[in-house]
């Protein structure tokens, strides 16, 4: 695993104290940039500013920028200088989450270098800015054996993939978007459909469509080639198919949350290619999942969603992933903890995290909003768990915030 240190070398500075810091990576011996959560603009758009504080994991603590200048052009003020990561803006694919960002890029060759991105990582596309500001925009891409995944954020915009571009850039695969902020419309050669957060669109990368993003936006993206959406049994897409997420069935928001906790910049949490193709075949189909596998990460997904409600139960979490309690039952036992095992563990994790953070509340309002009805009972778990008092990792948090 690439591990990347503070350089020996001073600090790079072009007048602001908050600019990208030198970091040396040590399998490659050479210098990179980084820049921390604080250190990248906010998008100026409404809906993508309210994505970045309704998702601050979209933008980790330290990401390294993987960026490829034509040459002879240089970095804008403010990025320090040029660096090129070695292998190029794809970079490490294959062996965790990559970021790509046009933030703090020369302004004129943003959009040239986000299409050039996308045509390598993602799909290709030719893209327009609807404002007179430069382009800013971040994605972060995951390639796992067969499937690609990918996190994106941007300001107002709108991409085209146009017949001479599926012609020069074909894909031979699907493609799945999840909106999470901003409403888009998806124009097709059948009309044109209007997206909003929380919906899932499904169509296939060959055939032409526009894509535009009024307000900015946040989503989610799966690329299956075309094989292995046949091996699903995924339908002829001669049109777009579109699913409501929020209302949908269990097995879709499963989908969303495990893509969405792979993408992020320095995930270290495991992704299953077979259990993200099982869940979007049933999607897309209707079916329920078959294996013990996927019924596991639809239940951890259902509790996740439903954790800070005190009335959360096993027949609860049964009746809302479709199967009976026993099978449920089963299924924990063969993942190798119970359902209130996890249900305990995760609670008292979301507790931590919030006390970390400096909860502005007392120990107890934190203990009640993560779903414990006893106080008592919370701070004898959260330390026979954690190895230190809620009231102490609270002091903590607040000192350091």
């Amino acid at each position: 695993m690439c591990q990347v240190v503070p350089s020996e070398g001073p600090r790079m500075r072009t007048g602001a104290s908050s600019g990208p810091s030198k970091r040396y990576c040590r399998c490659s011996g050479v210098v990179v940039l980084t820049r921390s959560r604080s250190h990248i603009p906010h998008f100026p758009t409404p809906g993508v500013r309210e994505a970045r504080q309704t998702s601050p994991h979209l933008f980790g603590p330290s990401q390294v920028l993987h960026v490829r200048l034509p040459a002879g052009v240089p970095a804008a003020p403010g990025f320090g200088g040029r660096r090129r990561y070695p292998g190029g803006m794809t970079s490490g694919m294959g062996s965790g989450p990559v970021l790509f960002s046009t933030v703090g890029l020369p302004e004129g060759h943003r959009v040239a270098l986000w299409e050039e991105h996308n045509a390598a990582a993602l799909i290709g596309v030719r893209c327009r800015s609807l404002r007179d500001d430069a382009l800013e925009a971040t994605e972060i891409n995951l390639q796992l054996p067969h499937v690609h995944l990918a996190r994106v954020a941007g300001g107002p915009h709108v991409v085209e993939r146009t017949r001479s571009v599926v012609r020069d850039l074909p894909s031979d695969a699907i493609a799945c978007y999840f909106a999470l902020t901003g409403d888009a419309f998806f124009y097709h050669d059948d009309g044109v459909r209007v997206l909003h957060p929380g919906q899932l669109i499904v169509c296939d990368a060959d055939r032409p469509f526009i894509r535009g993003f009024s307000q900015g936006l946040e989503e989610l993206a799966v690329k299956v080639p075309r094989s292995v959406w046949r091996d699903l049994g995924g339908p002829r897409l001669s049109q777009p198919l579109v699913f409501d997420v929020d209302e949908g069935a269990a097995q879709a928001r499963a989908l969303a949350r495990m893509v969405d906790s792979a993408v992020l910049p320095k995930s270290s949490r495991a992704v299953d290619e077979d259990i993200v193709l099982e869940l979007l075949g049933s999607v897309v189909s209707g079916r329920p999942p078959t294996t013990s596998a996927v019924h596991l990460a639809t239940a951890r997904a259902y509790i996740d969603e439903h954790l800070t409600e005190p009335g959360l139960s096993a027949a609860r979490v049964a009746r809302g992933i479709g199967v009976s309690e026993r099978h449920l039952s089963r299924v924990f036992s063969h993942g190798g903890e119970s359902l209130p095992q996890y249900l305990l563990g995760r609670r008292l994790d979301r507790a931590r995290s919030m006390l970390a953070a400096g909860w502005p509340g007392s120990v107890a309002e934190a203990g009640a909003a993560c779903g414990f009805g006893s106080a008592s009972y919370f701070s004898h778990r959260f330390k026979e768990r954690h190895g230190v008092g809620a009231a102490d990792v609270l002091r903590g948090g607040r000192v350091g915030g």
